[in-house]
Parts: structure tokens; C-alpha cells; sequence
């Protein structure tokens, strides 16, 4: 039986227990070795790799996780057992959709030269102890969310919120916690997104959102552009990565997909076409034994107060 519990606004999370159906993927943790020239003078970058490394990546990079014949049975199975309940239903196959999707454009990202999408910015954050101290208090909050959040709400992406919320689309109240900026328990992070700020020329102000998403195996973030309610630029940081086979894709009809180079650290700024006229997303490999896969920092700012959702913050420490 497959259980999805809850669609948290463009996520939709099933447990991995729920997608094993008994294939003979690989299992082994993936391991991606390629030196990437990210230089952002030029629009292209070069994936520079020996004739051996080339075929262990593109191996490595044409994993799915369902072959089609597995994912042919799950859409069968899913359409029978929830014949009656066409909400779980949905939600069940567009996280099928998704994960499909991901697996697709991942085969179509050819090593070699690959034209970075216009409006993509692309810089580096290179405190590395500041990285470290950052994913600590991840880990810190995550293990707090463990005792606070009710069963059904951990088969969701773990993640909260830093300065101002996000929006709740589901109605009612989101379990998780919304922190004052520069609290001691995200200190670090808060300095992370204003190391990245400058490398931008930006600064902070009181209407940026930060969201700290943690990925999970059998976590995706469905593709979608982000909404108008916030400004011109969307920034993001990659605090951790253990599968850097696997980053986020960004999609446009007319173009050849592009998935970012993801390693600790690496940060980037999406605006003008990249903005509006492409869509991202991302999806673990879902039969991967680690407990974290990637932890992710999204930040941008509002462009109206009146945008901006009402949500108690945590207790300032």
C-alpha cells in the first residue's frame, strides 16, 4: 500500500518503504568526481573528465529510480486502490509525474558543454567552517522537530522558516517553526545567506523569506516557478549534498534542461528568463540508504508587507 500524507505547497512526500517494489536498482550511495569549471564570465562551462570517469558518470547519471515498467505498474496499482479517493490519487501520480520527469531530463544533460540558462548566477560560498557550523544547527532543529511534530507531519520534507514564513496553501496551521532572524539557533545560517547576499549586492532587510528545506530520500520539490508575490530574483545555497549526481534541474520547453553543479557551498541567483520562463525542481534517488541527502537554503524577499503570512515565531534565543 502507498501512503502519501500531506501536499505542502509545491512538495509532494511519500515515504521510500511505500516505492520499493522490489527492482534490482543498485543501491550503492552514488559518488560524482567531475572537476566543473564554473566560470561565470563565460555561458558555458566545461565538464572536463577522462574517458573512464565519463562512462562511471553517465552510469551514474542514468539511474532512475523506477524503470518504466515498474513505474507503468505503480500508475496501474495507484488507479486501482484509490479508484474512490481521487485526492490521494493525484497527489500519488504527480509525485510519479515529478520523479519521471526529474529522471528524464537528467538523461537528456549530456557531459560536455551545456549552455547555462539566462539569468542564472552562479558564485560560491567559501567559508568552509562557517558551512559546517551552518549544518549543525540543521541538525539541531531537525532533531527537535522529531519530538514536536505528529507522525503524519514527518512524512513531509523537514523544513523551516527564517525571518518571514512562507505560504500555508493546505490552510490551517504549518507545524513548522518560523525563527527570528540571527536567533542562536540559526545564527550561522543567517550568516550564510548574508555571505551569499553580498556576492549578489544585497543585503538583508525585513521582508526576505529564507526557507531551510531538508531532503530526505523519497523527498521531491515538484517543478513549478516561483510566484510573483516576491521580487525579481530568487537565491538559493547548498549547505549539504551527499548526492551530487543529483542537483536541481531547471526545464524550459523550447531548451535543453540544465542541472546545477551542486557542492557545498555553491550558491545561485535566478532572474529574468531563468526566473519566469523555466521551471525547477528536484528529486532524490529514492532507494538511497542516507538519512540526509541534501539540505538546501532558498531566499528571497516579498515584494509587498500585505504578502507576507501571519506566523508565530519561535521563542527568540
Amino acid at each position: 500500500m502507498i501512503n502519501i500524507n500531506e501536499k505542502e505547497d509545491n512538495e509532494l512526500i511519500i515515504n521510500k518503504e511505500d516505492f520499493n517494489l522490489n527492482n534490482n536498482l543498485n543501491n550503492e550511495e552514488l559518488e560524482y568526481d567531475s572537476d566543473l569549471d564554473n566560470n561565470l564570465d563565460n555561458d558555458l562551462y566545461n565538464i572536463e573528465t577522462d574517458k573512464t570517469e565519463s562512462k562511471s558518470i553517465i552510469k551514474k547519471q542514468n539511474e532512475r529510480n523506477y524503470t518504466k515498467k515498474e513505474s507503468d505498474k505503480l500508475y496501474k496499482n495507484t488507479l486501482k486502490e484509490y479508484k474512490t479517493n481521487t485526492t490521494q490519487r493525484d497527489r500519488i501520480l504527480r509525485k510519479l509525474e515529478t520523479c519521471n520527469l526529474y529522471d528524464d531530463l537528467r538523461e537528456d544533460i549530456l557531459l560536455g558543454k551545456i549552455e547555462i540558462p539566462k539569468g542564472v548566477k552562479l558564485v560560491h560560498v567559501e567559508d568552509v567552517n562557517l558551512l559546517k557550523l551552518a549544518n549543525e544547527e540543521v541538525e539541531g532543529v531537525v532533531k527537535g522537530l522529531h519530538d514536536r511534530i505528529s507522525n503524519s507531519e514527518k512524512l513531509t520534507n523537514f523544513r523551516f522558516y527564517i525571518n518571514q514564513p512562507y505560504f500555508d496553501r493546505n490552510g490551517g496551521g504549518d507545524p513548522f517553526p518560523l525563527y527570528k532572524w540571527n536567533d542562536k539557533r540559526v545564527k550561522n545560517i543567517c550568516s550564510v545567506v548574508e555571505n551569499a547576499l553580498k556576492l549578489y549586492n544585497k543585503e538583508f532587510s525585513e521582508s526576505l523569506n529564507v526557507i531551510v528545506r531538508i531532503y530526505r530520500p523519497g523527498d521531491i520539490l515538484n517543478f513549478h516557478t516561483d510566484r510573483d508575490d516576491f521580487s525579481e530574483s530568487v537565491f538559493g545555497c547548498i549547505l549539504k549534498n551527499l548526492d551530487e549526481s543529483r542537483g536541481l534541474i531547471l526545464t524550459s520547453k523550447k531548451k535543453k534542461p540544465f542541472m546545477l553543479p551542486e557542492k557545498d557551498g555553491m550558491c545561485w541567483e535566478i532572474t529574468g528568463e531563468s526566473r519566469w520562463d523555466w521551471e525547477h525542481g528536484y528529486c532524490t534517488q529514492f532507494k538511497s540508504k542516507m538519512e540526509i541527502v541534501r539540505v538546501c537554503i532558498t531566499f528571497r524577499f516579498f515584494n509587498e508587507k500585505k504578502a507576507i503570512p501571519k506566523k508565530n515565531y519561535e521563542d527568540f534565543m
